[in-house]
């Protein structure tokens, strides 16, 4: 079986078509001629970690994003329409923010604050919520009348307040605190 490797695309794997040039600085070879010899691997785009970054618009929003890693970061009046999320919020803020059909698959929220976030029609799957908290915000039916949904979630010490529209399954498995 052929030698596989996983890289990130603006780095250069060690596979054995990289070989007669192991130092790309002495190589006549660009970057990108040398990830299109590449032929047969496994290149795959790692998740990148963005830390203490405050998010106020769409387009602040990091290029591949949707996979990436997130912590001590605040999301302030985003708003996403169609949007997937699959990667990990740790002790981040999101707060005036919509998802329209956001789709959470696998999603993992450590100590997240969410406060007065509108969800409409989103789809949580296979999510993990520890320690997070719901202030004033609403799960909405989308346009075709769909409900948000959470499939095989998770929930852990988590809390709500002033939220509308929760689905049951949901909000019985969270701990209402006031504080």
């Amino acid at each position: 079986m052929p030698e596989r490797r996983v890289c990130r695309a603006e780095s250069f794997c060690n596979t054995p078509l990289d070989r007669k040039h192991p130092d790309p600085a002495s190589s006549r070879h660009s970057r990108t001629a040398a990830v299109g010899r590449l032929d047969g691997a496994t290149i795959s785009f790692m998740a990148a970690l963005h830390e203490s970054i405050d998010f106020t618009e769409k387009s602040e929003l990091p290029r591949g994003w949707e996979e990436d890693v997130f912590r001590y970061c605040t999301f302030s009046g985003i708003e996403l329409e169609g949007e997937a999320f699959g990667g990990i919020l740790s002790a981040c803020t999101v707060s005036d923010s919509s998802w329209y059909w956001g789709l959470f698959n696998l999603t993992r929220f450590i100590e997240v604050e969410f406060r007065n976030c509108v969800f409409s029609g989103s789809a949580f799957a296979g999510c993990i919520f520890a320690k997070c908290s719901f202030q004033g915000c609403r799960f909405l039916k989308d346009n075709l009348n769909a409900d948000c949904s959470f499939s095989d979630c998770l929930w852990y010490d988590c809390e709500q307040e002033g939220c509308e529209g929760m689905p049951r399954q949901f909000a019985s498995e969270i701990r209402t605190h006031k504080r």
